[in-house]
């Protein structure tokens, strides 16, 4: 089997949606008030873009968030992954699903009051992505990087499995997602202020739930390339047997953060 590309989600759409968490509106809460802070309202003249969108898991988080008055539009390159996101959006939510990239949106000058990514932006040709963001949005525009990270340091499970990850899945390490992203915007010259927030949280999953959430992820699907799948599922079954707690469920742990940015008024 040949490797699949870091960040290859072909072909995963359905388990992707299936098994991936939603975000803790903790942070999401904390997107909406530093939005607030910089005088952008949530009504109809906010444009929110949600920058590989994926299945529309945080698309659909943003619109809770911001409520139902905003326009909300989720920007994906995955043909497969838009399909599916469109699918599990109920028409009430009035969502729309553009192709697109972060190094190309596909979002007039100036028209973005908030420009989101989530579980995506470490994919990005950020410099790129960072230009685009500084075309679309208008004065006061946010930027807000958020994502679900493993908590490896509080799980033996998860400390396992990231080893298990770096010693199969090539040029693979935990730290890949560490990204100080509040840290690169405020370096560029349209960008007022920063914040980060993080929260701490946990999902209780039966053993199914957590195969399942593990091949979602195409550095999974990289591993099991390198192991084969019956190999992968061998050494990741021994791990969560040894996770079960008496209920029958494994608990996951995550670190939940948004890092959020502002463009100068």
């Amino acid at each position: 089997m040949a490797a699949r590309p870091a960040g290859d989600f072909s072909g995963l759409s359905r388990t992707y949606q299936e098994h991936r968490p939603d975000y803790p509106p903790e942070i999401l809460d904390a997107g909406v008030a530093f939005l607030a802070a910089g005088g952008v309202a949530c009504d109809a003249t906010l444009l929110a873009v949600d920058v590989g969108a994926g299945t529309g898991i945080s698309t659909r988080a943003w619109r809770r968030a911001l409520g139902p008055d905003c326009r909300v539009i989720g920007v994906e390159p995955g043909d497969d992954m838009r399909r599916e996101a469109a699918a599990a959006t109920p028409d009430d939510l009035r969502i729309e699903y553009r192709p697109g990239s972060a190094e190309a949106l596909p979002i007039g000058d100036g028209e973005a009051g908030l420009i989101t990514a989530a579980q995506a932006a470490h994919w990005f040709d950020r410099p790129r992505f960072y230009a685009e963001a500084e075309r679309v949005l208008g004065r006061a525009g946010v930027v807000a990087i958020m994502a679900n990270n493993r908590d490896w340091t509080a799980s033996r499970f998860l400390e396992r499995y990231e080893a298990l990850l770096e010693a199969h899945s090539a040029g693979y390490h935990r730290d890949y997602r560490r990204i100080d992203f509040a840290g690169e915007l405020a370096l560029l010259p349209w960008i007022e202020t920063t914040a980060i927030h993080r929260h701490l949280w946990t999902r209780r999953l039966t053993r199914d739930a957590l195969t399942g959430l593990l091949l979602s992820s195409s550095l999974a699907q990289r591993a099991i390339a390198a192991l084969g799948e019956d190999q992968f599922r061998v050494a990741t079954d021994r791990l969560i047997a040894e996770a079960v707690d008496t209920d029958g469920l494994i608990e996951f742990p995550y670190v939940a953060e948004i890092h959020l940015a502002r463009r100068r008024r």
